[in-house]
C-alpha cells in the first residue's frame, strides 16, 4: 500500500491487477477477504476502470465449485466500486448475490447491503426468509440492521417477525455423552471403519494413566505410519515414557509429518536429550533450513538459543520457513518478550505472510514497547483491519501523551 501511494501505481499495474483478481492471502479463512482494501489499492494505482469489467465477468462466471475466496474478494471489491457510483458494478453485485446467496450469502451480506441499500434488502429478503439455514438468516438480519437501521428493517418485515428471527436459538453441536470405550480408541488409532470415531486429543486430556501406559508401550513397537501419527498426537498433550527412544528416532527421521509429530511429543515429555539435539542442530547450521526442532526451543530455549536462531535466519526466506519461524517465535514469546526475542519478532513481521501471525507479533511488540516507528507506519496501511486499528490507537496515545 505504501509503495503504491508513493508511485501512484506506475510500473505496478500487473501486480495490482493480479492481487485484486485472485485471493493471495496465506490463509484466506483466517485473514478474511481483502476486497475493500484492494479496491482502495486499485484506486490509488488508477486501475479501477480497467479492473471493474474484469471483476464483473469473473463473478458472473464463477460457479460454486470454484474458489470461494477468489469470488468473495472479487464480490467485495465490486461492491465497494458500486458504493462509489458505478451503476454497472451495482447491477453485477445484485445478480451475483442472487445467484450465490445460498452458499455465500452470510459471508458477503455486509458488502452487498452497503452497495445496494434498501433495494438490495428487498430483493434478497424473500429468499433469505425461506432459507433453511437459521444462522445465515440471523446474520443477514443483523447486517441489515447495522447497514439500514432497525427502523427500516422493521418497516419491511414487522417488529414481531424481526424479534423472532433474532431470538432463534442456534442448534447446538452434538456432543456424545459418556466416556469412550477402549475399543473406540483402538478403532480410531487403527483407522478402522467405525461409527464412533474418537477425537484423540480430547480423549487423551482425561484418559486414565493405565490407558496411556498401554499406548506408550505400543508406540515402541507400532509399525503402521497412520497409527504412529495418531499415537503421537495423543502424546502431544500427555507425556510419554516407554516410547521416548523411538520418538527421538522419528524426530531425526526423513518423514516430515512423523518428525513434526514426534517433536511435539518430545516437547510435552520435556525431554532434555531432544533439547540438546535441537541446540546442536541449530548451531551446526550456517542458515536455518530444518525447522522441525523449533518447538523444543520455543518451549524451553534461553537467550543464547534466541541469539543463535537470529544469527541463522535468511534475509530472503521462503513462505513455509517464515511461517514456521513465526509460529515458534510467538510461542516462545508467551514466556516473556526479551530483547533477544524482539529481534526475532521484527524478523517475523518483515517476512511472514500470515495475517494472524502478524497481528500477534504487533500485539507482542506493543506490549513490550518494542514496536519501532517503521512498523507502526506500515501497520497503519495493512490489509488487516485489526492491525491497522492497533497501530492507529498506539499512535493516537503517543500524540496525546506528547501534548500532555
Amino acid at each position: 500500500m505504501q509503495l503504491v501511494r508513493r508511485t501512484k501505481g506506475l510500473g505496478l499495474e500487473r501486480e495490482i491487477d493480479r492481487a485484486c483478481l485472485r485471493a493471495q492471502g496465506f490463509d484466506p479463512q483466517v485473514d478474511g477477504s481483502r476486497g475493500a482494501w484492494l479496491h482502495e489499492l486499485a484506486q490509488l494505482g488508477g486501475r479501477t476502470s480497467n479492473l471493474s469489467p474484469r471483476m464483473e465477468r469473473a463473478i458472473a462466471k464463477s460457479a460454486p465449485r470454484e474458489s470461494v475466496w477468489d469470488w468473495t474478494q472479487q464480490f467485495e471489491w465490486l461492491a465497494r466500486e458500486a458504493q462509489q457510483g458505478n451503476d454497472t458494478a451495482r447491477k453485477a453485485v445484485f445478480k451475483a448475490f442472487g445467484d450465490r446467496q445460498r452458499d455465500r450469502g452470510a459471508d458477503v451480506a455486509r458488502a452487498y447491503l452497503e452497495a445496494t441499500g434498501r433495494a438490495g434488502f428487498e430483493a434478497a429478503w424473500d429468499s433469505i426468509r425461506d432459507g433453511e439455514d437459521e444462522c445465515e438468516r440471523e446474520e443477514f438480519m443483523r447486517e441489515a440492521i447495522a447497514v439500514l437501521g432497525r427502523a427500516e428493517v422493521e418497516r419491511r418485515i414487522g417488529r414481531a417477525l424481526l424479534n423472532r428471527l433474532l431470538r432463534q436459538k442456534r442448534r447446538p453441536t452434538a456432543v456424545r455423552a459418556g466416556a469412550w470405550s477402549s475399543r473406540d480408541v483402538e478403532a480410531t488409532i487403527s483407522n478402522a471403519n467405525t461409527a464412533r470415531s474418537v477425537p484423540l486429543i480430547a480423549w487423551a486430556k482425561s484418559a486414565r494413566r493405565d490407558e496411556l501406559e498401554q499406548l506408550d508401550q505400543r508406540l515402541a513397537t507400532e509399525v503402521e505410519r497412520g497409527a504412529l501419527l495418531r499415537l503421537l498426537r495423543i502424546f502431544s498433550v500427555r507425556p510419554l515414557r516407554a516410547g521416548l527412544e523411538r520418538t527421538r528416532q522419528f524426530a531425526r527421521g526423513r518423514d516430515p509429518q512423523l518428525a513434526r509429530a514426534a517433536v511435539l511429543a518430545l516437547v510435552r515429555a520435556e525431554d532434555e536429550s531432544a533439547l540438546t539435539i535441537a541446540r546442536t542442530r541449530l548451531r551446526a547450521a550456517r542458515l536455518l533450513r530444518d525447522t522441525r526442532w523449533l518447538p523444543l526451543l520455543a518451549s524451553r530455549g534461553d537467550a543464547a538459543d534466541a541469539r543463535a536462531l537470529a544469527q541463522r535466519l535468511p534475509s530472503s526466506p521462503g513462505i513455509p520457513l517464515a511461517h514456521d519461524v513465526g509460529v515458534t517465535v510467538l510461542e516462545w514469546a508467551k514466556r516473556g518478550v526479551t530483547k533477544e526475542l524482539v529481534s526475532l519478532l521484527l524478523w517475523t513481521w518483515d517476512h511472514t505472510p500470515c495475517g494472524h501471525c502478524r497481528t500477534a507479533v504487533l500485539r507482542a511488540l506493543l506490549r513490550s514497547r518494542g514496536a519501532p516507528a517503521r512498523v507502526l507506519a506500515e501497520a497503519r496501511f495493512d490489509a488487516s483491519p485489526t492491525i491497522e486499528t492497533l497501530a492507529r490507537q498506539r499512535q493516537g496515545r503517543s500524540r496525546r501523551s506528547q501534548k500532555a
